[in-house]
């Protein structure tokens, strides 16, 4: 049921209301009403609001010559948006055709065909001379997102993926995309998505190319959620959740020194072509060098290639099955003869070997915080903290 508000005294004589009655009768045909029991009289309660809700322009519409997004299709999504963040309201009063026109230099019909199509998914109404109302805010409970992972057959994607969507809450449409590390079909879906959602959440590439960096910056930067990785890219100012390679991964292997120490070496085991942040290895050595550890970097690990008192850094689970069997094999007991550490905790991993010890940040957190800001939209940089959570294998 379609309520309209109006502005008045706290009084309103019998012609004010026989008039407002009248244009409401004439008006009946726009407006979808499930029942109407309210007299003239009940009426009268609505007076406060209508077109009292005023909006100044700038505060509704946002626009960019620089986006690929059709004009249209622009003030489509920031009326949407407006009212997803609460900043637009049920009985708000939108500016007219022509003062959009006015403003932003725009057609008529651009204009008149984003209201037309607004009107169309039953989140605006319009009334003769009076202009256009918001008269849904049912869209803000359901916001359509592009989601665009690299993987998702890694386990800790997997976590990261419940706390997206056991933060949502069913508030959001997630659709979820995989680039798989190829970089023209990361290209290729966003490009196709820019305009068909409301808000993008993506995961980028370390090594991102010049033409991914533009993909991302054709997306209207208050819609977009960086996460995992960080990257740069000209026009950037949007929305970050990431993980810290380097400082925070020092300051975490730090925090286990006396157990790291019991070893002769430690060994990072940097497998090419997958796709790990470089600076992982620059952080790996400062640490080592700084306090004073014997440490070297290999791209494959063996099973003739694991020693007696030595500790291993692995990236990919699959190091993490060859060590096992290497030490079954030559009769080394994990956490004793041979130290083992892993990257991004899993629930296997507090199992296998009696638990392994590992360096990560709690994906679930970070989907959970990626919840919040898909549903808030503020313009955010938080770090997830890395933490060595020390296990048996240690």
């Amino acid at each position: 049921m379609y309520i309209f508000h109006i502005k008045g005294p706290a009084r309103l004589d019998f012609a004010l209301n026989f008039i407002f009655s009248k244009f409401l009768i004439a008006t009946l045909e726009i407006v979808q009403y499930s029942t109407v029991k309210h007299s003239v009289g009940n009426l009268c309660k609505y007076k406060e609001s209508f077109l009292a809700k005023s909006h100044n322009i700038d505060d509704v519409f946002k626009f960019t010559t620089e986006s690929a997004v059709p004009k249209y299709q622009q003030i489509i999504d920031a009326v949407l948006s407006g009212i997803t963040r609460g900043v637009i309201g049920k009985g708000s009063h939108l500016p007219s055709i022509n003062e959009v026109c006015a403003h932003y230099g725009l057609a008529r019909e651009t204009v008149n065909k984003a209201y037309k199509l607004l009107k169309e998914k039953g989140v605006v109404s319009s009334l003769p001379g009076k202009g256009f109302f918001v008269t849904s805010d049912t869209h803000k409970e359901k916001v359509n997102v592009f989601v665009l992972f690299d993987v998702l057959l890694a386990p800790y994607k997997e976590i990261l993926y419940a706390g997206i969507q056991e933060g949502i809450k069913a508030q959001a449409q997630l659709d979820f995309y995989f680039h798989h590390y190829n970089s023209e079909l990361f290209c290729q879906l966003i490009l196709d998505s820019i305009g068909k959602y409301e808000y993008y959440v993506v995961i980028p590439m370390a090594k991102s190319t010049k033409r991914m960096k533009e993909a991302l910056g054709a997306i209207d930067q208050d819609k977009l959620l960086i996460l995992d990785i960080d990257i740069k890219y000209p026009g950037k100012h949007c929305a970050v959740i990431r993980q810290d390679h380097e400082t925070q991964l020092i300051k975490a292997l730090e925090s286990g020194i006396e157990k790291i120490k019991q070893y002769d070496e430690l060994t990072l085991v940097f497998p090419k072509g997958k796709h790990h942040p470089e600076v992982i290895k620059k952080a790996f050595n400062q640490f080592c060098s700084s306090c004073d550890i014997s440490g070297h970097v290999v791209d494959v690990i063996s099973q003739d290639s694991v020693n007696h008192r030595h500790a291993y850094l692995l990236i990919e689970d699959s190091d993490l099955v060859t060590l096992v069997k290497a030490c079954k094999l030559q009769h080394f007991k994990v956490g004793k003869d041979v130290g083992l550490i892993t990257y991004n905790d899993t629930p296997f991993k507090e199992i296998i070997c009696d638990g392994v010890t590992v360096l990560t940040i709690d994906f679930y957190d970070m989907g959970q915080q990626a919840a919040r800001q898909i549903l808030s939209r503020t313009q955010v940089n938080l770090l997830q903290p890395t933490q060595l959570i020390l296990r048996n294998s240690l």
